[in-house]
């Protein structure tokens, strides 16, 4: 059963929580979902990086770590999977992955102009892609 923690700046009132945990349990079975923090200050990438880097390695490696801060797609901040000490990372590369860690990645996979048969791709879309590929990452490693 994956886990997967979320960071978010969408705050305690928002219901946009719900809708990703929705998806995500609609989109993947036998999810733990995990609450970092909903309380980021509004698209502070350098806020949820200092939160994720002190807390991402308390979880198991395999951990798939969202970070929904700043996270529309766009030309300059496209959606990756960054893998970084055995964990994966899912967000708009806003500069929050450098943030994370003094170590390389280990690898990243760009989603950007990927076809997810959507005529935009959203969070969770982009998600289900991640998931995907971590799993595969993570049996070509054992």
């Amino acid at each position: 059963m994956p886990i997967v923690t979320l960071t978010s700046d969408f705050g305690l009132d928002s219901h946009y929580t719900a809708v990703i945990k929705g998806a995500l349990h609609k989109r993947v079975e036998d999810l733990r979902i995990v609450d970092i923090s909903h309380r980021i200050r509004k698209f502070d990438a350098v806020e949820a990086a200092f939160v994720l880097r002190s807390v991402y390695q308390e979880f198991p490696k395999g951990c798939i770590h969202l970070i929904c801060v700043r996270s529309a797609e766009t030309p300059e901040s496209p959606h990756r999977l960054v893998r970084l000490d055995g964990h994966y990372f899912i967000g708009a590369d806003t500069g929050v992955f450098r943030l994370l860690s003094d170590k390389e990645p280990e690898g990243v996979f760009d989603f950007s102009g990927l076809n997810m048969d959507v005529a935009a791709p959203t969070f969770p879309e982009s998600f289900s892609v991640g998931l995907e590929v971590s799993s595969r990452w993570q049996q070509r490693s054992t």
